[in-house]
């Protein structure tokens, strides 16, 4: 590929993160050579404070080293604030340093790498954050993904990613290869793997009635650690607004992103006794999982 090939295809791929970025609302007077060259004119610094505190936001509660990618966000804060504080390849440093506080694996070194990185990261966290609102259908319907190409290929390339499937240039070869991969990994697991562990005809009246006062005792005593927990995160996250990190335009977005954590918070579990019997191994291992993965 000569040079004026490669100057075309960065060109074409500044012009489709453009549109990307226009679908994040990050897109105000930007042009093509902002995302591929080294210029750090105003539209350029304002799109990487702004991308950044998106990040961060979205990152709160799925980023492993989250202090890190806080860190990285201050720099490229401190480094927007004048062309001089963003020369000499600081801006691009401490944006790179953002992709790799979310990615400890990540390549990206040139600009236009790291912003593809950091789109597809908030892309994906907004895609998510909408499947979570939905409520689970009660009929079977043909299943339908809202939202342009490249949010359902965000979505296709997650999925791929956590099944450890090779993405093809086709979504519908992607996809059929997931479901390949699901498919010999179902036909490995045993039987009792999806059946209940505990059977409730199993256990006599009297047994049942020990089960559920251990059941209510229990209850009782999580459902006060619960409240404890939740007042102490309340306070929190409500402080949150008020620190200095957070500018004015970033306000709203923070309000956000803490009421929905704080409405997340219930005092009484999700799950009841009856749950007890319909318990299978695959959920005592998504468990035991996440216990591990979080700590």
């Amino acid at each position: 590929m000569d040079v004026d090939d490669v100057g075309v295809a960065a060109e074409q791929r500044a012009a489709d993160l453009i549109e990307r970025l226009a679908d994040c609302g990050l897109d105000e007077g930007l042009n093509e050579e902002d995302l591929f060259g080294k210029d750090v004119r105003e539209p350029f610094r304002t799109l990487c404070g702004r991308l950044a505190g998106k990040t961060l936001a979205l990152a709160e509660h799925s980023a492993s080293e989250f202090h890190r990618l806080r860190g990285a966000v201050t720099a490229v804060e401190k480094n927007i604030e004048t062309e001089d504080a963003s020369r000499g390849g600081r801006l691009d440093r401490s944006l790179t340093r953002v992709a790799r506080s979310l990615n400890k694996n990540s390549k990206a070194n040139q600009r236009i790498d790291v912003l593809e990185e950091l789109v597809q990261f908030v892309q994906a966290s907004l895609v998510i954050a909408s499947f979570q609102q939905q409520e689970p259908a009660t009929t079977t319907t043909p299943m339908e993904i809202e939202g342009d190409s490249v949010e359902k290929s965000v979505v296709i390339r997650r999925i791929a990613g956590l099944l450890d499937v090779e993405c093809s240039k086709k979504c519908e070869e992607t996809l059929e290869n997931c479901y390949g991969k699901l498919d010999t990994a179902l036909k490995d697991l045993p039987k009792s793997f999806t059946s209940p562990l505990l059977k409730e005809e199993t256990f006599n009246d009297e047994q049942t009635r020990l089960l559920q006062e251990v059941n209510e005792a229990l209850f009782s005593e999580y459902r006060i650690r619960r409240q404890t927990l939740s007042k102490r995160a309340s306070v929190t996250l409500q402080s949150l607004q008020h620190s200095n990190r957070i500018k004015k335009e970033q306000s709203k977005e923070v309000k956000k992103v803490i009421d929905k954590g704080l409405s997340s918070m219930k005092d009484d579990p999700a799950v009841s006794f009856g749950d007890l019997f319909t318990a299978t191994q695959a959920d005592l291992q998504a468990f035991q999982a996440k216990v591990t993965k979080d700590g």
